[in-house]
């Protein structure tokens, strides 16, 4: 299951994974957040990234979900907050994340939000 979630007022890109995918579900996601992207500035929104536990259909997926990370962790986002999971899969997010300045760890997505809204946290 996936969730994006865009708030176009406080500029903030809510991106939220976890379950289990089949090849379509993850096609749908990649496509999504594509889209999404091609529709916004990034440099002006801060992502929100909450990855619960997630289990593939198959073990073809994972290149697919690498390449999902890869795609919102290469824009160019003002602020990343990453909701800190005890998950493998999270685990590796937020390892990917620590060398940029911009990243902040937050322990739910209520925080992180409070921190895009007062302007504190991970700004570039």
């Amino acid at each position: 299951m996936f969730k994006m979630t865009l708030n176009q007022n406080d500029g903030i890109l809510l991106i939220s994974y976890s379950g289990y995918f089949t090849v379509y579900e993850a096609k749908l996601f990649q496509r999504e957040l594509e889209l999404r992207l091609s529709r916004i500035e990034p440099k002006e929104y801060a992502l929100v990234v909450e990855v619960q536990e997630i289990r593939l259909s198959t073990q073809e997926l994972a290149p697919m979900f690498e390449e999902i990370k890869q795609t919102y962790l290469s824009a160019p986002f003002r602020s990343i907050y990453s909701v800190e999971c005890q998950t493998q899969a999270a685990a590796k997010i937020k390892r990917k994340g620590q060398d940029r300045p911009n990243w902040t760890p937050v322990r739910t997505v209520d925080e992180a939000l409070r921190l895009v809204k007062s302007g504190r946290g991970a700004e570039a």
